[in-house]
């Protein structure tokens, strides 16, 4: 029976999501020009259409006091397309979505991305250029938690090296902003004053193939984030981590980082962080009918708020996935997020720490080996803070119906 489809998710430790834990390299195996639907010649493409998140959204607002509801669904159109020869190959993603809400129309969007990634694959060197841009109004954790729009721009440039007897290194350098829409505004704090801002991003690691199955890890990031209005918050980070990733017909796949952060801040009025981060994935799968999937991070995150420079940002969860038959899954999930405002600039009663917990069931029936599929899930959220009116409890009905070409 081939492996069950869906993953989950558990969050191990505690620190900031600002470099290390959000970054991977482009993975080797994935060649999009083998599954493509469409092929000529060199050329390749892969489109797909999904309606998701169809249903009843009872706090759209997450407000404590006077819970909104309002019926939602998301329209997406997505395509893989580029170029193989040999070992050249370029590959563009691109995606829209409409996001809809039928009563409250000014939490509709048309959010996309588009992603080009170049690379060389050669036997001892894989250089890889990527460039990206994406305008969302996803919400972005459980901080700011509203529909804000805002850009993500990035170019990457990398390579991984092959030395031999079993050991290799990636190294990569990038450039990225965040910049908030005009006029976006959360708890009275304009966003796009306090958060937007540049960041210079460098990346190296080595690796050792302990066995046939498990990479070890170690190496070294450093990040220079510059706050285009909010200069006091500048801040230059360096991380060094270790750890491992399994893979193939491991037991248990996945990985698992640990390492040691320290964040100075160019004004010396400005608390700097040092301290423990991680992150974690890990899935297994019992009898073929049962998969346990795990994830988990420590890191810290920029706050919006002037009196917080950031906050610590930990978790745990689990997806637990039950094959009834070859299309047919039961999927149940819990995770939780705990947001610890421990370093405060002014009120010394100021410190806090926030907690978010998300549960779900739902199933997912997948048509065929295209990847369409029908699901439907029952969601419940809910966040608990000292200070009222970050206090919410939201439920959700979404289903969600995928057609890939």
């Amino acid at each position: 029976m081939r492996p069950i489809l869906m993953a989950g998710v558990l969050c191990l430790l505690c620190s900031t999501r600002a470099a290390a834990q959000g970054w991977t390299a482009p993975d080797p195996a994935n060649e999009p020009w083998k599954d493509a639907k469409l092929n000529v010649g060199p050329f390749f493409m892969a489109p797909s259409f999904e309606v998701k998140n169809v249903g009843i959204d009872n706090n759209v607002f997450r407000d404590p006091a006077f819970p909104r509801q309002d019926l939602t669904a998301t329209m997406a159109v997505a395509s893989i397309f580029g170029a193989h020869v040999k070992t050249f190959s370029l590959a563009v993603t691109q995606d829209n979505e409409y996001i809809w809400y039928r009563r409250y129309t000014s939490e509709r969007s048309i959010d996309g991305g588009l992603r080009a990634i170049v690379q060389l694959r050669l036997a001892p060197i894989r250089p890889w250029i990527t460039w990206s841009k994406s305008n969302s109004h996803d919400r972005s954790g459980y901080e700011i938690d509203a529909r804000a729009g805002h850009q993500t721009p990035a170019l990457e440039a990398g390579s991984d090296f092959n030395f031999g007897m079993r050991t290799g290194a990636t190294v990569s350098f990038s450039q990225r902003s965040l910049t908030y829409s005009e006029g976006e505004f959360f708890d009275n704090v304009d966003l796009k004053a306090a958060l937007d801002n540049r960041t210079t991003f460098a990346h190296a690691d080595g690796h050792w193939k302990y066995t046939e199955f498990t990479d070890l890890e170690g190496g070294v990031e450093y990040s220079r984030m510059r706050f285009v209005t909010n200069s006091p918050r500048d801040a230059d980070t360096i991380s060094y981590f270790g750890g491992f990733t399994s893979h193939g017909d491991a037991a248990v796949v996945g990985s698992l980082t640990l390492g040691y952060k320290s964040q100075k801040h160019s004004n010396p009025g400005v608390p700097d962080f040092r301290g423990l981060v991680a992150s974690g994935s890990l899935t297994t799968i019992v009898k073929d009918r049962v998969r346990f999937a795990f994830v988990g991070d420590r890191d810290i995150n920029y706050s919006y708020e002037d009196q917080f420079p950031f906050y610590v940002q930990q978790g745990t969860g689990v997806t637990v996935t039950l094959r009834l038959s070859t299309r047919f899954d039961i999927i149940a999930s819990a995770k939780g997020e705990w947001l610890n405002y421990s370093q405060v600039i002014g009120d010394p009663t100021a410190p806090r720490t926030d907690r978010a917990t998300v549960a779900g069931i739902g199933f997912l029936y997948t048509m065929g080996g295209s990847g369409s599929h029908f699901g439907l899930t029952f969601e419940q959220a809910d966040r608990v803070s000292p200070i009222p009116r970050k206090n919410y409890s939201n439920g959700r009905v979404l289903s969600n119906i995928k057609f890939s070409f």
